[in-house]
């Protein structure tokens, strides 16, 4: 009911002035694009729904609606608006591709694919949409489809790095000296990350081109594959690598665990525990089998093989973390702090270990002063850039009373990454703490528009609806 109230105080807003029907869509449309353009997503949807008051038919304002909300991972509004946009212009392609690109952020990888054939059944040269098809349905399994979009998209676009790289991992097996060219050809339009990762599959090749074996060759390969987060290849791999070696549970160990990754846990949890019968001191198979019970919500059994697996791998600091984690999420508090700090221990020059320690100790608010900020602090000592650890260590300074030096430290980590959401909630809290109540406000709009998980914009949407009608105080 609070958006129809909004839309009829902009319609009457929009009665009063003299625009043509045309040029008044025009001028919302531009201005939901330059707040788009800000981020400031909250604002720019108001404005394109205010651009559909002029013309309920045109789909361009519930497009790119529609599109906002897929960004900040708000799945069910953006679905409302992208079919409104469909059903306004149902041979649409960037529609039919933004309705792909939902399902594919929703994890539906089939239904996605299905939107991305249909646009391509109209636009069978638009490389982009190909890709689209192809990565779809890599990540479905039909890798049939897979390498025959990608292949016609690159042949269409070579500079499709993205494309370049997935086609290289579906020829690996049957074309490595192809897979090869692929892979070079993504790293030279590839940012950092894609770089990283076709180095890696690279050398992958390098090493498995040395192996004399075929199953050996297959099982590498398939670890390969896990390393690149190819969870469908990887469980293809897997599964024909077992099928030359069914004794080695390693590789019914990795195939839990890629089978874990996509979602099929029952599945999962049979091949690691085939694992564990053929080899019941593995400690990897047993942390598979927590991260599982831990998906499930079954903390105990998670904590249980996540202790059998500590005692097989002590030197481990990741299995150390988990154990600490679980023990924060069943409560018990004081076992929590000496798995973090044990995790800290084993690799103190881990910046990531000393973060998840802070957060632990700042965000529950125990032993703040004693040990969440000298955590954060050693943080920052490592990584004096890290945003992260400035946000901590100023959420950790405003709970024991040092709130100046707290904003500081909130502000230097917007200085570093202004789409910090944490940062944001964090400064709005300190400042509605403070009576500055236009900076919360401010502060907290910038979580509504930024929060992908919604883990916060829930509670920011409350404080705003509480700060509605409160009065600043002086400072």
């Amino acid at each position: 009911m609070i958006w129809w109230h909004i839309l009829l105080g902009i319609w009457l807003g929009l009665m009063l002035v003299s625009s043509t029907g045309s040029e008044g869509m025009v001028a919302w449309l531009r201005r939901g694009d330059a707040l788009a353009a800000g981020t400031y997503y909250a604002r720019a949807t108001e404005a394109y729904l205010a651009a559909s008051c002029w013309d309920g038919t045109d789909p361009t304002p519930y497009l790119r609606a529609g599109r906002i909300y897929l960004r900040q991972g708000r799945f069910a509004l953006a679905e409302a608006a992208l079919w409104r946009a469909h059903l306004n212009a149902p041979t649409a392609l960037d529609i039919m591709a933004a309705l792909g690109d939902l399902e594919s952020a929703r994890g539906n990888p089939r239904l996605a694919a299905r939107w991305y054939r249909r646009a391509t059944q109209t636009a069978s040269r638009r490389a982009d949409l190909l890709a689209a098809l192809g990565e779809a349905s890599l990540r479905a399994g039909d890798f049939d489809e897979a390498r025959a979009s990608l292949a016609h998209a690159v042949e269409l676009e070579p500079n499709l790095a993205a494309a370049q790289y997935q086609l290289a991992l579906l020829l690996a097996q049957t074309e490595p000296g192809a897979a090869r060219a692929h892979l070079e050809r993504a790293r030279q339009g590839a940012d950092a990350r894609l770089t990283a990762q076709a180095d890696a599959m690279l050398a992958s090749l390098d090493e498995i081109a040395a192996m004399e074996s075929a199953a050996e060759r297959a099982a590498r390969l398939g670890l390969a594959y896990l390393r690149q987060e190819a969870w469908t290849l990887a469980r293809a791999q897997l599964t024909a690598a077992l099928a030359a070696l069914p004794d080695s549970g390693e590789l019914h160990a990795y195939l839990g665990y890629a089978l874990y990754q996509l979602g099929e846990y029952g599945a999962a949890e049979k091949e690691i525990g085939a694992a564990l019968e053929l080899d019941p001191g593995n400690p990897q198979a047993h942390h598979f089998l927590a991260m599982i019970y831990r998906r499930l919500g079954w903390s105990r059994l998670a904590l249980e093989s996540l202790a059998r697996a500590y005692e097989l791998d002590p030197a481990s600091p990741a299995i150390a973390a988990e154990i600490a984690q679980g023990c924060a999420d069943l409560g018990a508090y004081v076992e929590a702090e000496a798995w973090f700090a044990q995790a800290v221990k084993l690799a103190p020059d881990d910046v990531s270990y000393l973060l998840l320690q802070a957060a632990f100790h700042v965000e529950r608010v125990y032993h703040v002063a004693e040990r969440g900020i000298p955590a954060a602090e050693a943080a920052l000592a490592l990584q004096p850039a890290a945003a992260d650890a400035h946000s901590l260590l100023g959420w950790g300074l405003y709970l024991v009373g040092r709130r100046e030096t707290a904003e500081a430290h909130m502000q230097r980590a917007l200085a570093l990454d202004p789409s910090l959401t944490s940062a944001h909630f964090r400064i709005a809290e300190l400042y509605a703490g403070s009576g500055r109540l236009p900076e919360a406000t401010s502060h907290y709009q910038r979580v509504v528009d930024l929060d992908c998980l919604g883990v916060l914009r829930e509670r920011a949407l409350q404080a705003l609806e509480r700060l509605k009608g409160a009065r600043p105080t002086s400072q």
